[in-house]
């Protein structure tokens, strides 16, 4: 199976209702997570959920959409700025990788999977991909609604975040708790909605 590039046709929108145009645009606020917060030529590798297709189509510059399921081995331009990654599929890194020019960012948002989840297997697989300034958020409270994104890899930040949500009674247990998860397993019902950053910094490793 070869990997098919679809270039999309800008969407429209009726901008008489401003709470819709406002949750468009608050779909993308992980943006000022990047250096460059403007969107220019994008990669969207997976099936978004919700607003986020219609808020790249309307903010970036150029979208091409690369299905999942294609093969990672397949030459792509590799001239994308920032690819967005909405699958947990094996591959879609790698086609992130394929998708990008060397210093472009990785956006990946993870939901509920059956991955065992951690900070170091997460650093590792975008590593052999040829990524690195590696940053995972726990986007809370969804992707859709999102408050706040809290760095997992600042273990203050977290505790912080839990003993709000849990209450503050307990938080030295929070603390030593923060800190087992940080290097081990993170729990799926504790934090479900992740998203990672990363830069581009040189090929991919794998075959």
């Amino acid at each position: 199976m070869t990997a098919r590039n679809t270039q999309v046709t800008l969407a429209a929108v009726d901008w008489g209702r401003p709470d819709r145009d406002l949750q468009i645009a608050r779909r993308l606020d992980w943006r000022y997570l990047l250096p460059d917060p403007r969107l220019c030529r994008l990669a969207l590798i997976g099936r978004p959920q919700g607003a986020l297709l219609e808020a790249l189509q309307l903010f970036s510059e150029k979208l091409t959409v690369i299905p999942s399921s294609a093969q990672p081995t397949q030459p792509l331009a590799a001239n994308c700025d920032v690819a967005v990654v909405c699958s947990s599929e094996p591959g879609a890194v790698a086609l992130a990788s394929s998708a990008l020019r060397t210093g472009g960012y990785l956006y990946w948002e993870l939901g509920t999977t059956r991955w065992r989840f951690s900070l170091r297997s997460c650093h590792a697989a975008l590593r052999k991909h040829g990524f690195d300034e590696i940053k995972v958020y726990w986007c809370r409270p969804t992707f859709e609604e999102c408050l706040e994104m809290i760095p997992l890899s600042e273990p203050s930040a977290l505790t912080f975040a839990l003993s709000r949500r849990l209450g503050g009674t307990h938080r030295w247990l929070f603390q030593a708790a923060v800190r087992l998860l940080a290097g081990i397993v993170i729990p799926v019902g504790l934090v479900s909605c992740r998203s990672v950053v990363a830069r581009k910094t040189e090929e991919s490793s794998s075959p």
